[in-house]
């Protein structure tokens, strides 16, 4: 593939022009006789078009796109080394605002990008020094008010920073590929919190984990779930993975693939964020999942009579027809949980229940076997001591 990236490079470029590979996919295009950045916006833009054209490689038809970082001499620098890595900065940026872009230099990139290359670097370093822990927020069933699972949810206890969500860096994660080491190790930490939970006198309890789209299509994630359950001895059944509807659609014969054999290994399998993706359902009939969890954008103004009522209504009938489990998530309101009641909603979490709080204290909720007494006109939920 590289060959062929090579070829359709030389053949884009002029004869005066340098083309050279510097790592892994990185290639490098030093462009002779640039009298203005027309001219080198120019070149970029033919070489985006010569890679997105379809390769022909064993019999198989390949598609890829790229994205390109420009720098000019002698306007940004004079230093080779210094116009490398702003050349790199402006790559960056491109890549942060998806495939087949491209952007010029800019001295304003040069904190921000640093900033993101910095966290790229203890990024690689958190597993090794167990920076990463999960915290846990309960599911709340809305017929018993017991709590019917928990989803486990990545914290990054960064030095000098403190506790960091996922979206401080995941997009990073994802793009340097480290999110692959990170799920990895979020799932069999879930996963083994969960089998501890499971063998203690606590009621059974599903377990949620989330799954980046990278790390889904990417890794043989049948095989590391199905070692991750081998050696935590969790039973399959209190596992649930979450999956965006964007993941599910970026490659749909794969996808079915991989939900085959995920069911086949016992595991559920849920949509996260349902309600603010792609529009066709079909991939509900389709696709073998087991629970649709409503996307907090519509629980957030959930009020009786409103459009965002008339879409969780529908949701909620939609998952009822198709014998799916609904999840609303982002409650916290009184209001909106009475809402949810009022159309039979299955379960819902947020913090009108819990925030998300670290193993030790989802411990000590469970130990107190709490349901959460659910509200009646207008009365809050409390816990209450079940018999």
């Amino acid at each position: 593939m590289l060959q062929l990236v090579t070829s359709r490079l030389l053949g884009t470029v002029s004869s005066n022009d340098l083309v050279a590979r510097m790592s892994g996919d990185e290639f490098v295009v030093v462009q002779a006789n640039v009298e203005s950045p027309n001219d080198a916006e120019d070149l970029a833009r033919k070489i985006i078009d010569s890679l997105s054209a379809p390769f022909l490689l064993e019999e198989s038809e390949i598609r890829i796109g790229c994205t390109i970082g420009i720098t000019l001499a002698p306007r940004d620098s004079q230093d080779a080394e210094k116009l490398l890595r702003c050349a790199d900065l402006s790559m960056y940026r491109a890549k942060a605002e998806g495939r087949n872009t491209l952007r010029f230099y800019s001295p304003e990139m040069d904190s921000i990008s640093w900033n993101n290359i910095g966290l790229e670097t203890d990024l690689g370093k958190a597993i090794a020094q167990e920076q990463f822990e999960l915290h846990y927020q309960p599911q709340i069933d809305l017929e018993t008010g017991a709590v019917a699972g928990a989803e486990a949810l990545l914290r990054w206890n960064r030095p000098e920073f403190g506790l960091t969500s996922p979206a401080a860096f995941i997009d990073i994660a994802e793009e340097t590929g480290l999110i692959n080491e990170i799920g990895a190790w979020v799932l069999k930490k879930a996963c083994t919190q969960a089998a501890a939970w499971q063998s203690s006198p606590y009621r059974p309890l599903r377990i949620s984990v989330n799954l980046s789209p990278v790390q889904f299509l990417r890794q043989d994630i049948v095989q590391l779930v199905e070692d991750t359950l081998k050696a935590t001895g969790l039973n399959p059944e209190f596992l649930e993975l979450e999956l965006t509807e964007g993941s599910l659609l970026k490659d749909v014969e794969r996808t079915k693939q991989i939900l085959q054999g995920l069911k086949r290994l016992g595991v559920r399998v849920a949509i996260d964020d349902f309600g603010v993706g792609f529009s066709s359902l079909s991939y509900l009939k389709n696709f073998a999942v087991d629970t649709l969890k409503i996307d907090r954008s519509f629980i957030s103004s959930l009020l009786a009579g409103s459009r965002d009522e008339a879409i969780v209504r529908a949701i909620i009938s939609l998952s009822q027809s198709l014998e799916l489990k609904v999840i609303a998530e982002g409650v916290e309101t009184n209001a909106q949980l009475a809402c949810l009641l009022s159309h039979a909603c299955d379960e819902a979490q947020g913090y009108l229940f819990s925030r998300p709080i670290a193993a030790d204290a989802f411990e000590a909720l469970l130990k107190e076997n709490p349901r959460y007494l659910l509200p009646k006109q207008g009365i809050p939920p409390k816990k209450v001591q079940s018999s």
